[in-house]
């Protein structure tokens, strides 16, 4: 007997193996690489809107890129980074993730709204 735990009671810190490790880092770079492909998604619709079609109307154009930021980072955080855990209804599950884009979409364009409409910038 060498002193190593062999069969299902191998212990693993924090109980996280090799093979589950390798899953949360494989997750991870889904969830920054989606992450930053929605922010550079938002910057490239945002500036297109302000410097053609919505040039008098910045705000709503920041607001319009954040719409289309969002629907893509549902669907990529769906499909690629919580596509293997993520269970239940996809309705309720869309729900929640709207309401609290909703809510981060409006911290972020209340400064916008601040600086365009009450101080004139």
């Amino acid at each position: 007997m060498t002193g190593i735990p062999v069969g299902d009671n191998n212990y693993e810190p924090h109980g996280l193996g090799h093979r589950s490790r390798y899953r949360q880092g494989k997750r991870a770079a889904y969830f920054l690489g989606g992450g930053g492909f929605c922010f550079l998604l938002t910057l490239a619709v945002n500036y297109g809107l302000k410097f053609t079609v919505l040039g008098e109307h910045p705000t709503t154009a920041f607001l319009l890129a954040n719409g289309v930021a969002t629907t893509v980072s549902y669907y990529l955080s769906r499909r690629f980074t919580f596509g293997d855990i993520m269970h239940g209804l996809k309705r309720v599950q869309f729900i929640k993730f709207f309401i609290m884009s909703v809510i981060a979409v409006g911290i972020t364009s209340a400064p916008v709204y601040v600086s365009r409409w009450i101080f004139g910038l």
